[in-house]
C-alpha cells in the first residue's frame, strides 16, 4: 500500500540579524517550533527542506529526514550549523522551510519510506542548486528518457504525452496538495508553486 504524504509550507524561519550574518537564536528556535505546533507539523515524521525565497522563487539548500518528531530534527544543533553556513555565505533571500509529512492526525512514516523520499528530494534539489549542503546521497543519474524523466525540457510528442499519462508522471507545475513521492518532488522543485498553510495557491512568478 502506497504512503501518501502532503507538502506543508513554506514556513518562515525566524532569525535575528547579527553583526556579521543572520543567526537563529534559542528564542527564534522556540518561536519556530511553536509555529509548527500551531499547524500540527511538529510531532510528525517525514522530510524537510531548508530553502531561501527570492523574487525568482525558492532555492533549496538542505534536505533532511526525521524518523522522530520533525521539530526535534529540523532544529537540531547539526541542522542549525547548516543554516548558519548558508547565512554566512551572504546569499540573498528569506529563509523558509517545507515539510513532507502525513496528512491529518497521522504522525509516523516508515523509516524506509522516509529514506526513499529524502533520497529523491536530494537528487532533485542538487540539480536546482549545485551548492546544496547535502554531501551524501548525491549520486548522478546516468540516464534519461527524452521528454519524460531527467532530460531537458521540450515540447512533448504525442507518444511522450501518452506515456507520461499512462505512467502517472506528473507535470512539474502541478499544484495539488496530495502527493505520492513523484508529486512531492515535482512540487518542491518547481519555483513559486507552494504557499503558506491555509492560503490558496499563488500564481508562479514570471521568469
Amino acid at each position: 500500500m502506497a504512503t501518501d504524504l502532503i507538502v506543508q509550507g513554506p514556513f518562515d524561519v525566524i532569525f535575528t540579524e547579527g553583526k556579521a550574518a543572520r543567526m537563529i537564536t534559542p528564542e527564534n528556535k522556540a518561536a519556530f517550533i511553536a509555529e509548527l505546533e500551531k499547524h500540527g507539523v511538529a510531532e510528525k515524521h517525514g522530510c524537510y527542506v531548508f530553502a531561501l525565497r527570492s523574487s525568482k522563487g525558492y532555492t533549496p539548500w538542505y534536505v533532511g529526514k526525521a524518523a522522530r518528531p520533525l521539530s526535534q530534527e529540523c532544529m537540531g544543533s547539526h541542522q542549525l550549523a547548516k543554516y548558519q553556513h548558508v547565512f554566512a555565505l551572504g546569499k540573498k533571500g528569506s529563509p523558509v522551510m517545507f515539510f513532507v509529512c502525513p496528512e491529518g492526525t497521522k504522525k509516523k512514516v516508515a523509516k524506509d519510506v522516509v529514506d526513499e523520499v529524502e533520497d529523491e528530494l536530494i537528487m532533485f534539489a542538487a540539480k536546482r542548486n549545485e551548492e546544496l549542503l547535502n554531501i551524501q546521497k548525491r549520486a548522478e543519474i546516468g540516464w534519461s528518457i527524452q521528454g519524460i524523466l531527467h532530460g531537458a525540457g521540450k515540447k512533448l510528442s504525442a507518444e511522450e504525452k501518452d506515456f507520461k499519462s499512462m505512467m502517472g508522471i506528473v507535470n512539474s507545475r502541478d499544484t495539488k496538495k496530495q502527493y505520492s513521492v513523484s508529486r512531492i518532488v515535482a512540487a518542491l522543485t518547481a519555483p513559486g508553486v507552494l504557499v503558506p498553510p491555509g492560503q490558496p495557491p499563488a500564481t508562479p512568478p514570471k521568469p
